[in-house]
C-alpha cells in the first residue's frame, strides 16, 4: 500500500472526458467501491453507474473538468436529464439518486463549483478511499 500523500496525488489525475476514456472503468468501479462502504446492507448493488460530470465538459476547461472531483455516479435517465445545465441546476435531478454519494453531494448544495471545489472533493474522495482500504487491511 503506498503511503498516503502518494495515493492522493496518484488518485487525483484520474481522469474522465470524451477523448480520455481509458480511466473509466476503473473511475466506475471506485465509485462502486465508495457506495460499498457507505451502504448499511447489501441491497444496493451499483450495476448500472454513468458518470455524471458536474461542471459539463462543454464548459471548455478540460484541464480539471474530467478530474474524479468532478464526476458523480448516476444511472443513465438521471444522467440524460442533466445533461449540460449548470451544477446548481442539476441538484434536484442528483436528490432523485439512489447513489449515496450522489445524495451526499446535492445534500451539500453547493452554491459554487469551480476548480478549488473540484481539487477539494478530489482529495475528500482520495483520504476516503484510502481510509477504508487501510480500515480493511486491520
Amino acid at each position: 500500500m503506498p503511503n498516503r500523500e502518494i495515493f492522493k496525488v496518484k488518485f487525483s489525475k484520474l481522469k474522465f472526458l470524451k477523448g480520455h476514456t481509458k480511466k473509466k472503468k476503473l473511475i466506475q468501479y471506485i465509485f462502486s467501491y465508495i457506495e460499498s462502504t457507505k451502504q448499511a446492507t447489501n441491497e444496493f448493488t451499483p450495476d448500472s453507474i454513468t458518470l455524471e460530470h458536474i461542471l459539463a465538459q462543454s464548459s471548455g476547461v478540460d484541464d480539471y473538468v474530467g478530474s474524479i472531483g468532478n464526476l458523480l455516479p448516476l444511472g443513465s435517465e438521471l444522467n440524460e436529464k442533466a445533461g449540460n445545465k449548470k451544477p446548481i441546476e442539476k441538484m434536484d435531478i442528483y436528490r432523485k439518486s439512489r447513489f449515496m454519494l450522489t445524495q451526499e453531494f446535492a445534500i451539500a448544495n453547493y452554491t459554487k463549483w469551480g476548480k478549488e471545489e473540484i481539487e477539494a472533493r478530489t482529495i475528500s474522495l482520495a483520504e476516503h478511499c484510502y481510509n477504508s482500504i487501510q480500515d480493511s487491511l486491520k
